[in-house]
């Protein structure tokens, strides 16, 4: 009996289906609780991987972490901490308590305004409590296993074993996200935290992009239900978070900027196809081109009122250097030439 009693803990443990109106309020009952039991999983997450400091950066992490906090108005937490786990794998955590972590993988495969972005989907999810939503779902199920054995056995002897899967099933949920639907919202709130911050509108698609080329493009498999798809990996493909990011610059931009493979456009007017740079795909910096150009058409900075100039080499506005152009693509000054034209509207 009692190898059975296990059996059902270990089913609808691993089932995370609950039906509604069951409580949960036992694990988290408000703020100081959650700030316990972040405190707490973020102590041993850093126990067990440890953490890194790379010498001779002249701004940290924790710097560009309270950079985006300025950015986000009402906020859940006040002591926010950002670091480094030393770990090759690629991946960033949110740790309620506003304990932000993202691993020396992903950190060494970002540029700054990338891991704006990254830092800021996890700043999202502190402040939308989606760690205190998943939580709370996966403690009614060991509440309704609790139940169901207590039924079938006429005994509650052993049901509380359930409650000791509720820390492994903390660590399953910090470090497998939180469905489809939580990860849009927080890459929504991502977007708009970076670029008031000052980061670029493209800096998203370009750290999907990113992580799109090195672990070999979307996944989960597409020959999947969306639940199933849901349950195994509960994060959306990397080409639909792309076209939401492009779709949220090109809203920043009122409607004027989009980019169509490593081709920029201004109102559906093309001005430039973008070539690899250092480390960047052509598409990549097409991502960060347009995101440039989406500043100045929301900033109202792309008018015939503005001064327009440029050199071979790159192009201004009211002499700010706006981009500069890389090998292989047009010089600044025809770029700069499409752009008035399409400005005073010449064809």
């Amino acid at each position: 009996m009692k190898t059975i009693r296990r059996l059902i803990i270990f089913l609808l443990m691993g089932a995370l289906i609950m039906p509604a109106g069951v409580s949960a309020a036992y694990l988290f009952t408000n703020d100081a609780m959650e700030q316990q039991q972040g405190d707490a999983y973020a102590a041993q997450l850093e126990a067990e991987t440890g953490t890194v400091t790379y010498r001779g950066e002249t701004f940290t992490l924790q710097q560009l972490g309270n950079e985006l906090l300025k950015s986000a108005s009402n906020r859940r937490w006040n002591n926010y901490t950002f670091k480094i786990l030393n770990q090759k794998e690629a991946n960033a955590y949110a740790v309620p308590g506003g304990h932000v972590y993202i691993t020396s993988g992903l950190y060494e495969m970002l540029g700054w305004h990338e891991k704006a972005f990254i830092i800021a989907h996890e700043i999202g999810h502190v402040e939308m409590a989606h760690w205190r939503e998943t939580i709370e779902k996966q403690a009614q199920t060991a509440f309704a296993a609790a139940l169901l054995i207590r039924l079938i056995t006429g005994s509650d002897e052993e049901t509380k074993e359930i409650f000791e899967w509720v820390g492994p099933i903390i660590a399953i949920a910090v470090s497998r996200g939180y469905g489809f639907d939580k990860e849009h919202e927080a890459d929504r709130k991502a977007f708009d935290y970076a670029v008031k911050a000052g980061y670029s509108p493209g800096g998203g698609a370009v750290a999907f992009q990113l992580m799109s080329n090195k672990f070999g493009g979307d996944d989960p498999p597409s020959d999947l239900s969306s639940d199933i798809i849901n349950f195994i990996n509960p994060h959306p493909k990397f080409s639909t978070r792309i076209s939401r990011q492009l779709q949220y610059l090109m809203e920043y931009s009122g409607g004027r900027v989009t980019v169509r493979d490593s081709a920029v456009y201004l109102d559906n007017r093309f001005v430039i196809d973008c070539k690899p740079f250092q480390h960047y795909t052509a598409k990549e910096r097409a991502y960060y081109m347009a995101g440039e150009l989406a500043r100045l058409a929301h900033d109202g900075l792309l008018t015939r009122e503005q001064k327009f100039s440029a050199n071979d080499s790159g192009f201004y506005i009211n002499d700010k250097l706006i981009f500069y152009m890389v090998k292989d693509e047009e010089s600044g000054r025809t770029i700069a030439q499409r752009i008035v034209n399409i400005v005073h509207g010449v064809q």
